[in-house]
Order: C-alpha cells, then sequence, then structure tokens
C-alpha cells in the first residue's frame, strides 16, 4: 500500500503498550479519525492501543470491514477484546480492489442504519476499504454531507494516498451513483439499479477499463488486501 498514512510500525513508535501514550498520538498512530458525530475510522492497529482507545472513545459498535477471519489472530484478539468490553463486533467483507455486490452495500447500510453509536469502521490500514465504507455512509444520509462531502473527501484523500491502478474505481463510484439514481435514494438505488456489471459497464464507457480486479469464482475463500 503507498499511502503518506500511519502505519503499524507508527503504532510502536507510540509505544508498544499504549497503556501511558497520549490519546492524541494513539488516534495518528492508529489512523483513528472522526467522519460523523459518533463514527470513527482506524486502521487494525496493535492489541493495547485500541484497547484503551475503544475505552476512551466509550465505543458501542465495531464495524469490521476485513470480513470474518476466525484462523487470524488479529481477528479472534478483536472479537475477544469487544466481548471483554460489551462492544458489539460486526462483520462486512469489503475489497478495496474488486467491485463491491449488491448485497455488501446492502450489509453496509444496514449495519450503519442498526448498529449503536459511537461506533468504529476499520480495516487494515484504515484507507482505502475504510474511506469506502465512509463515503457509503454519506450517502446513505444526505444529512451529513451527500454527494459532495464525498467528493471532497475522496479527493482530499486522493492528495494524501496513491490509489493502486485496480483501485480508481473507488473515486468513480459516486460518480456513478449520481448519473444512474434519477430521483432514487440511496438505498432504493441499490436495490433497484446498482449491480458490480452495471458499474463495470459504467468505468469501461469512462475509460476507467482496469480499474478494478476481476471478481473471482468464489469471493468468500479470499480476504480482500487494503
Amino acid at each position: 500500500m503507498h499511502s503518506t498514512m500511519p502505519d503499524h510500525g507508527a503504532v510502536r513508535r507510540a509505544g508498544a503498550s499504549g497503556l501511558d501514550t497520549p490519546v492524541t498520538l494513539l488516534r495518528f498512530a492508529c489512523n483513528w479519525r472522526h467522519i460523523d458525530e459518533g463514527v470513527a475510522l482506524s486502521g487494525q492497529g496493535l492489541r493495547l492501543p485500541v484497547q484503551k482507545l475503544l475505552r476512551h472513545e466509550r465505543v458501542r459498535a465495531v464495524l469490521n470491514l476485513r470480513g470474518e477471519n476466525p484462523t487470524k489472530a488479529w481477528y479472534r484478539a478483536e472479537v475477544a477484546d469487544c466481548a471483554e468490553l460489551g462492544i458489539a463486533h460486526h462483520n462486512v467483507r469489503l475489497s478495496s480492489r474488486r467491485l463491491p455486490e449488491r448485497h455488501t452495500l446492502r450489509s453496509l447500510v444496514d449495519a450503519f442504519d442498526s448498529l449503536a453509536r459511537p461506533m468504529l469502521m476499520k480495516c487494515a490500514g484504515g484507507v482505502d476499504r475504510s474511506m469506502f465504507a465512509a463515503a457509503i455512509y454519506r450517502l446513505n444520509r444526505s444529512d451529513s454531507g451527500g454527494l459532495s462531502q464525498v467528493r471532497r473527501d475522496l479527493q482530499r484523500q486522493r492528495l494524501r494516498h496513491l490509489y493502486r491502478p485496480e483501485q480508481r474505481w473507488i473515486r468513480a463510484f459516486p460518480d456513478f451513483y449520481d448519473a444512474s439514481r434519477g430521483s432514487l435514494v440511496f438505498r432504493d438505488w441499490i436495490e433497484t439499479v446498482y449491480s458490480a456489471g452495471a458499474f463495470e459497464d459504467y468505468l469501461t464507457a469512462q475509460g476507467l477499463a482496469g480499474s478494478w480486479r476481476s471478481r473471482p469464482l468464489d469471493l468468500a475463500l479470499l480476504e480482500p488486501a487494503e
């Protein structure tokens, strides 16, 4: 991942335990930032610093954008920490390189509408998947900024982070929504207009062929890379 955002090494430099490290530095090291009242984004981070932030921010729900990974130590620790702290843990599997399926967008919107606040959305680095999820959150809540805010966010992200060629579809997603929504609100657009195939056709027509990775036969067998 090519990025100027803090990586896991920054967390280690902030203090391996995180127990005596100022919260502001921990936020920076974990790439933790707020996009709305009671809604934050972050990267994976190290266990103890993240525990401290979860307590400090009084998080009530974690939305893990890496999907269920019960064979991975980080996932088992995350689930255990949430259980210990009384935090709801919810999984949605996103990829920054493969176009989202309709059921994935539906799952995100359902999570945004149902999970308690304060809520944390997190992926591996807190960059591509988290920013896309933040875009879906805003599109689903027009009162929080809608399309104009999403476009500003993705433009700022473009200045701070170099997308790989097969991640360029992320920037085009709000344009596809705007071009095809008519008078539909976002959830209705997902259910009646959106499909990964229609998005592929739009991207190709816009000269963006190759801006995504082809879908595998079994998405469930693959953990999407940041």
